[in-house]
């Protein structure tokens, strides 16, 4: 029965280190930076602008 116990310890702690791995991962991930291509357009008075994030870089 302790053995049972004890694997079910160590594997709850590895699910919570797991889920804490993701959680940091995640948020490291909103703040990295990533290469856009943006494209302006005039209407009338004001400028819009669209982008598009670029996967792979080409050579210029």
């Amino acid at each position: 029965m302790t053995t049972i116990a004890l694997k079910y310890k160590t594997g709850l702690w590895h699910k919570l280190a797991a889920a804490f791995r993701n959680c940091i991962k995640s948020i490291k991930d909103l703040f990295s930076l990533e290469e856009v291509e943006v494209t302006f357009t005039q209407v009338g008075q004001s400028t819009r602008y669209t982008y598009t994030k670029v996967h792979h870089k080409h050579a210029a």
